[in-house]
């Protein structure tokens, strides 16, 4: 099968979860004997060359680009293939000049493209403030959103809960949709390691502390992880690519505290291995995942996670994580404290390695493009 790849948030310097994602389908696909290609800004393709496109990410800053390029290809008659990779932030309870930050970051990608494609200028970010203009830059995010799934020919959500939240937010019937579930996973590379957590704690000095893999971000919360940390008595360390005013605010919090949080920055993922399996826990107290694919790395090589419920994790990870409020710091600090002071168990990592792994993913990935392949096959012949 010849197959293209689309992600328009598509970053190969400091990969996020989406970026991950296709990447990894990419190389589970092509594995299982696959011809498969990703599309680039800067390329020219014969698009009736593929059998199908498969898009990646339709959240908030990523939906005009998707769908504007879902339109080019409709107009080869190509079936297409959307891995949502949603969850709908206008739900979460966000500290609020956290949260404005983020509503001035989306405002400005949001004129940034009107201004694009109508080639005027819109009004400035000081005069879209009102309730009703706020109305207005929500709702269009949502449309586009609804757009982007009837273009589409097959949903291809992490969970039930990312497909329920999907369909609940557009008002959409499930009948309506043909979706298949490809689960998150881990790496057979990840897998392969045999984690040295001596290599780690040597390297920085540490023994005993607190890991948070991702994006130091609003979503992923580490400002109220900090805030958690407070009189544990352990360090906190922070792996992953730091987001601007955020990670500003997380520093300085911590020094307010007097707390001792290391922020590493991205890490390959064999220096991550030994990370993962020198920690005393790994916490995400995200306001969403689906479920977090550094807490189902943890897991796979035995470290405890602490996880929010909100979006698929309870899924993933049933009773064996520890889970917590991620507007509540005490929940975060009881949850941490329950996992540090429970003894180690296999059983979650025996649960990630058997049911979540990228070549399950792209196995069933695969079967969902025949099955749309199929039903176009069909269509054809009738008509």
């Amino acid at each position: 099968m010849k197959i293209l790849l689309v992600n328009p948030n598509l970053n190969l310097n400091t990969p996020g979860g989406d970026t991950v994602q296709l990447l990894a389908t990419k190389s589970a696909l092509e594995k299982m004997g696959n011809k498969v290609d990703i599309l680039k800004s800067d390329s020219s393709y014969g698009y009736s060359n593929y059998d199908i496109v498969h898009f990646f990410n339709i959240q908030k800053s990523m939906v005009f680009e998707t769908v504007r390029e879902m339109l080019r290809i409709r107009a080869f008659g190509l079936p297409i293939a959307l891995s949502t990779i949603y969850w709908n932030p206008v739900t979460l309870k966000v500290d609020e000049s956290l949260q404005q930050q983020k509503h001035i970051y989306f405002r400005k990608r949001l004129r940034q493209w009107l201004e694009k494609i109508t080639k005027t200028s819109i009004l400035p970010l000081s005069e879209m403030e009102s309730s009703h203009q706020r109305f207005i830059y929500e709702n269009l995010f949502l449309e586009y959103t609804r757009f982007g799934v009837h273009l589409s020919d097959v949903l291809l959500p992490n969970g039930h809960g990312e497909l329920t939240q999907l369909l609940f937010d557009l008002s959409v019937p499930k009948d309506r949709i043909h979706a298949h579930i490809i689960p998150n996973g881990v790496s057979n590379g990840l897998l392969q390691i045999q984690p040295a957590p001596d290599e780690f704690r040597k390297k920085w000095g540490l023994k005993d502390f607190v890991l948070c893999v991702g994006r130091v971000s609003l979503v992923k919360n580490q400002h109220a992880l900090i805030q958690a940390m407070h009189g544990l008595n352990l360090p906190l360390v922070c792996i992953g690519q730091n987001e601007g005013y955020y990670a500003d605010e997380c520093r300085k919090l911590a020094r307010t505290l007097k707390i001792d949080v290391k922020f590493l920055g991205h890490m390959p993922q064999e220096h991550l291995a030994s990370a993962y399996a020198a920690a005393s826990a790994h916490v995400l107290p995200s306001w969403r995942e689906t479920p977090g694919l550094a807490s189902l790395e943890a897991a796979a090589l035995g470290c405890k996670i602490v996880v929010t419920p909100y979006g698929t994790t309870l899924e993933y990870f049933e009773n064996y994580a520890w889970y917590c409020q991620p507007d509540n710091v005490l929940s975060i600090r009881w949850a941490i404290v329950e996992a540090l002071n429970s003894p180690k168990e296999d059983g979650l990592k025996d649960r990630i390695r058997q049911n979540y792994t990228w070549d399950i993913a792209a196995q069933k990935t695969l079967a969902a493009y025949e099955c749309v392949l199929s039903t176009s096959r069909l269509i054809k012949h009738i008509r």
